[in-house]
Formats: structure tokens, C-alpha cells, sequence
């Protein structure tokens, strides 16, 4: 019942058609037994031998309330299916931006491919439970209750027939309830893992290749699904059960019924017309106990969906605006950022311990160390992907927990070491950091701490027309986030020039509005690169962090881009992490990290004369480029 009463809040917000809905089902279970009193009503005139005259009117009377039944059916079954397709709709915007709220600490814990399932599979069956299953749920009790008390002003010993035999059904459903819920949560957990293995498969389908792995990753495709169908039989089987036990039960009563009112009509105890309506009821009653199996499986279902998803909705962020702590901005971040005895653990091993350094703002950092020194790690803190342990992190002077997050990675243009490029156009690409400057008063505002399936005050739901009889498929909500300004256009070009991406243009059959691949496939690593900085850039940030962003660009290359980030960047702050020290030796400081602490830091002259590690560092990579080969070669020679 907790879980169901997540929805009750979407539930509320709909009453109105929802309640219209229910009005129309009781309205459809009373004129669906009307026709059925009339009819027995005719037979008795019949086989009184009565006048036709006498009868006509109840056929037309028959015929009328047979159109007033349609009119009801069709007004309950769309009003309930109208509030679905809107709760599908709000809990599919209501997910989607929890999904935005949570942090890196959640996403590595569940799979992509697990999350998709929440939000398709389960959604659906959420949808299924609103819709056809509310519909059943309101239509099968009142016709139940309503055709029993017809049944027993007709003959109380055939009603009682139906009232003891009916309820089996009841049971048969409650024996198997908990194993059918049970049963479909381990359906779609074996769902989403097939999901993410197919998912995983084709983003890694060139390492597959590349290490002839496709048959050895076929087989345990192949047992995920075998494990699939198999969980699907078994709930097929006890899903199968419900009918045939359905059909028995209602067979034998209908057998019972036709013998002892058969009887009951020879002895005059009831009229050949009641015991026809006494039938048309039973048989009224038999599509919706039917439907009681498939409605009653659309419940359980649903319930086991919601509470998937109410498991991620109810997960929160360790990363959150605290309303106690936020100090409001006097004016727009400058990129002044200050670490003091920062310490920073994972699953309690040490990354950085006692981190202390000063940035001013328009300056640059660069950052060097080997590899599982805790660079990424100290960028990532600026951003607030982590926060950490002990110390203070300060931008302008303020404490980066007082500052709003949304302010804070507004200033912030991180290219990390793992591009990611979405299947659009490469201007789209570049001009991702734009959108929310023409967007921001429809971007959706999502408080922390959400601890359930809170509704948004305003929904954009309660605003769609409530008949959609003309549909314009050509309409495409998505083109205004894509009309960009003169001004905007301007600056995607000199990104894309600062970045070095406009000298590969030409290789592109459309320019810059080229499509490029899933995740950039059809881009080399350094056109990867290079887009993601003409991204950071054209975002005008006040603090560029560049994350051993340039190790796939030749160093000419690399050189160039960053005299034009000199240039751009002028009164920005910039961090900039690699493991060349050629591309980093213009920087205004540099501090060199190892084992999670700063060992040594002051300008590349500085570390070069104090002939420390940074000074080994440095000589490695000179015999290397010497040698042409890689720096960890090179330190093997020397």
C-alpha cells in the first residue's frame, strides 16, 4: 500500500476526468442490464401470445439503451485511458529529472541498461495498471454487485448458486497473487540485465571485434535470454492457470443453473422470460470474472513496476543545494578558487590528503602527476561531482557548498577524459552548452531531496487539450532549443576555430552540420577531443578545467589549441591536467601530485631548476620525443 500511495498525489491532480470516468463505468454497469430485464419482459408477452404491438416497444427500448450503454463505455474508457497517458507522462518527466538530480556515487552502482527498463518497460505497465486495469477494477465489482442483487430479486435460490460459486474465483486469484508479483519483479530484474548487456554489447562492439570475442559474447547473451524465458514461462504458467480454472468454475455454474432453473420453469416457480434474464446475467458476468484474471495480473504487474521505479525515485543525492547553507551571488562568478586541507576518500581509500592550493581568478593551473595520482579527482571536487571529507573549497571567497549548484556549474566548462558526443549534428555538439540560455524558463527545477514521486506545482499536463482531434506530426516540439542566435552562432564558429575542429571540417560531406555516430563513433579520438573543447569554450565559462583533454592531439596541434585558449581565456581561470609537460609549461602554476599530495608546485622554470620529480618528468618526455617513442620507453632507457 506505500508504494500505491505514491500515486495518489498524481491521482488527485487528475480526479476530475478520473471521476468522470468512474461516473461513466457505473452508468455503463446499469444500462448494460437493462436490455436484459426487457428482454425477459418480451419473452413473457411472447409466450402469452400478446399482440406484436405489444412487444415492438421493447425493442426500441432495447435498442436505445444499447446506443446510451455505448456512449457510457466510451466515456469511461477514455477518460480513465486520458488520465493514464498523463500520469505515464508526468512519472516519465518526474523520473527522468530525479535521474538528473542524482549523482556519480548512484550511477555506478546501477546499470544503464536496468534504468532503461524502469523507464520503458516498467512505465508501460504502470500505464497498463491506470488504464485497462483501473477500467477493470471500477467496471468488475459493480457489474459483480449490481447483476447479483438483479439475480436475486429473480430467484433467491439461483442467486445464492452464483454467490457461492463466483467467489472461488476469488481465492483461485488470492493463491496465486504473491507468487505472480514475485514471479514478474524477477522478470523484469532479468529483463534489465539483458537490456544492459545488449546495450553494453554494441557500445563496445569494436573491442569485441578487435579481440574476436563475438562468439564467447554471443553465448552469454544467449544465457541471459534462456534465463529470461525462462523466469517468463513460469509466470506464463501461473498467469495460464487463471483462465482455465476461470472457465471451469464458470461452466459448472452455468450447468448448475440451467438444471435447477430449467426445473424451476417446468414447475412454474419462475416464467421462461426470468430465466432467460436470469441467463443474459450470468452471461453478463462472465466476460467481466474473466477479466477479473487479466485485470488482477495488469495490478500486479504495475505494483511490481511502481515499486521499481519507486526505488530509484526514493534514492537521493549526496550532492545537494542545502537551503541552510546557500549564500545568494552579488555577482557572477570570476574563477578566484582556493583549496584548503582538502582530503578526499573512496570507499574509504585515500585519493587526496591535505590539498592546498590557490588559484586566482584569469590564472592558470596546470596539474601533472602519474596516472591514479588523484588529478581528475581534484577537478571533479570544483565541480562538486564529490564533496570531500575534511577541508574547504572556496570559489570568489565563498565556500562551494554555499554556492546553488546550477550557479556554480553554469561557470564551470569541463571537458573530461571520456568525451561523450550525442547521435546529432556536430554544430548541435558544440552548441550543447547554449541551450539552456534560450531554455532556462522551461527547464524543470528539481528540488533535492525529493523523497518521493513529488508532482511538479505546475504540470504541464493539466495544460493539453483534452480531445486531440487534429494531430500535426510535421510539429516539432524540440525546434526551438535548436534555433540559435546570431550572437550564439558567432561564438560556435570561434570555438570551433579556437579548437582546431575547423581544419576538419572539410573531411565532413555536410560541414559542421554533419551527423556524426553514436557517442562520436564516426570521429577520430582527436576530433573527439577537440569538439568537446570547442563545447567548453563556446559555453564562455568563467573556470575552464580541461582533463587530459588534449592526449589524443598531436602535439603541433595541441600547441595551437592552447595559444587560442590563451587568448579566449583571458580573465578566466583556467586547470588544465595532462600528462605531457609540453602542453602545460605556459602555465601560470603548476603543481605536481602523487599519491594524493602536492609534492612540488611553482612555474615550469621553477620545477625545472629545483631538479625534483616534475625535473625527471620533463627529461623523460625530451629523450622521448628525441627518441620518438613513448616517455614511459624512454624512462626504461635512462
Amino acid at each position: 500500500m506505500h508504494t500505491l500511495a505514491t500515486l495518489l498525489p498524481y491521482l488527485r491532480r487528475h480526479r476530475l476526468p478520473l471521476i468522470v470516468g468512474v461516473l461513466g463505468a457505473l452508468a455503463d454497469t446499469f444500462l448494460r442490464l437493462v436490455p436484459a430485464y426487457l428482454l425477459g419482459q418480451a419473452i413473457n408477452l411472447i409466450t402469452a401470445n400478446q399482440p406484436q404491438s405489444e412487444v415492438l416497444p421493447y425493442i426500441w427500448w432495447i435498442g436505445l439503451f444499447a446506443v446510451l450503454d455505448g456512449i457510457a463505455v466510451f466515456v469511461q474508457r477514455y477518460m480513465v485511458s486520458l488520465v493514464s497517458r498523463r500520469i505515464e507522462y508526468e512519472l516519465r518527466g518526474d523520473f527522468f529529472a530525479h535521474l538528473q538530480t542524482l549523482d556519480s556515487a548512484f550511477y555506478k552502482n546501477l546499470h544503464t541498461g536496468d534504468l532503461m527498463a524502469r523507464a520503458t518497460n516498467d512505465l508501460n505497465q504502470i500505464r497498463m495498471m491506470l488504464g485497462p486495469g483501473v477500467n477493470g477494477i471500477i467496471s468488475t465489482p459493480a457489474t459483480f454487485l449490481v447483476t447479483l442483487a438483479f439475480m436475486f430479486g429473480i430467484n433467491l435460490k439461483l442467486g445464492l448458486i452464483v454467490l457461492v460459486l463466483m467467489p472461488l474465483v476469488t481465492v483461485v486469484f488470492y493463491l496465486l497473487n504473491g507468487r505472480m508479483r514475485r514471479q514478474y519483479t524477477e522478470v523484469q530484474g532479468q529483463f534489465a540485465e539483458l537490456s544492459t548487456r545488449s546495450q553494453e554489447n554494441l557500445n563496445s562492439i569494436r573491442v569485441i571485434k578487435a579481440y574476436g570475442q563475438e562468439q564467447a559474447e554471443i553465448k552469454r547473451f544467449a544465457a541471459a535470454n534462456a534465463l529470461y524465458i525462462k523466469l517468463n514461462l513460469v509466470y506464463v504458467l501461473l498467469s495460464g492457470l487463471l483462465w482455465p480454472l476461470l472457465g471451469m468454475l464458470l461452466g459448472a455454474t452455468t450447468a448448475i443453473v440451467l438444471v435447477v432453473g430449467g426445473g424451476d420453469v417446468v414447475t412454474h416457480q419462475i416464467s421462461l422470460g426470468q430465466f432467460v434474464q436470469f441467463n443474459l446475467y450470468l452471461a453478463q458476468l462472465g466476460w467481466p470474472m474473466i477479466a477479473m484474471g487479466w485485470t488482477l495480473s495488469l495490478v500486479q504487474q504495475g505494483l511490481a513496476s511502481l515499486g521499481r521505479l519507486d526505488e530509484v525515485m526514493r534514492r537521493q543525492p549526496h550532492i545537494y543545494d542545502d537551503p541552510t547553507r546557500l549564500q545568494p551571488a552579488t555577482q557572477p562568478i570570476s574563477g578566484e578558487i582556493e583549496f584548503k586541507d582538502v582530503t578526499l576518500t573512496y570507499d574509504n581509500l585515500p585519493v587526496l590528503a591535505n590539498v592546498s592550493f590557490h588559484v586566482p581568478a584569469g590564472s592558470s593551473l596546470a596539474v601533472v602527476g602519474a596516472t591514479g595520482s588523484g588529478k581528475s579527482s581534484l577537478v571533479n571536487l570544483i565541480a562538486r561531482v564529490y564533496d570531500p571529507q575534511e577541508g574547504t573549497i572556496y570559489i570568489d571567497g565563498r565556500e562551494i557548498s554555499a554556492i546553488p549548484l546550477d550557479e556554480l556549474r553554469q561557470a564551470i566548462g569541463y571537458v573530461p577524459q571520456d568525451n561523450f558526443l550525442f547521435s546529432v549534428p556536430l554544430r548541435d555538439n558544440v552548441a550543447f552548452g547554449l541551450l539552456d540560455e534560450h531554455s532556462s524558463q522551461q527547464r524543470v527545477v528539481v528540488t533535492a531531496r525529493n523523497s518521493t514521486f513529488l508532482p511538479r506545482n505546475s504540470s504541464a499536463a493539466n495544460h493539453l487539450p483534452l480531445f486531440h482531434w487534429n494531430v500535426n506530426l510535421d510539429d516539432d516540439p524540440l525546434r526551438a532549443l535548436r534555433e540559435l542566435s546570431e550572437d550564439q552562432r558567432q561564438r560556435i564558429g570561434d570555438g570551433v576555430e579556437v579548437a582546431r575542429l575547423s581544419k576538419d571540417l572539410e573531411q565532413f560531406p555536410q560541414g559542421i552540420d554533419t551527423m556524426i555516430g553514436e557517442r562520436g563513433v564516426t570521429l577520430s579520438g582527436g576530433q573527439k577531443q577537440r569538439t568537446a573543447i570547442a563545447r567548453a569554450i563556446v559555453r564562455d565559462p568563467a573556470i575552464l578545467i580541461l582533463d587530459d583533454s588534449l592526449s589524443s592531439v598531436d602535439t603541433g596541434t595541441a600547441s595551437e589549441i592552447l595559444s587560442g585558449l590563451r587568448e579566449v581565456m583571458k580573465q578566466r581561470t583556467s586547470i588544465i591536467i595532462a600528462q605531457r609537460i609540453a602542453t602545460v609549461q605556459n602555465a601560470d602554476q603548476i603543481i605536481l601530485l602523487e599519491d594524493g599530495r602536492i609534492v612540488e608546485r611553482g612555474t615550469h622554470m621553477e620545477l625545472v631548476a629545483l631538479g625534483g620529480r616534475y625535473t625527471a618528468m620533463y627529461r623523460r618526455e625530451l629523450l622521448a620525443q628525441e627518441l620518438d617513442v613513448e616517455p614511459e620507453v624512454a624512462a626504461g632507457i635512462s
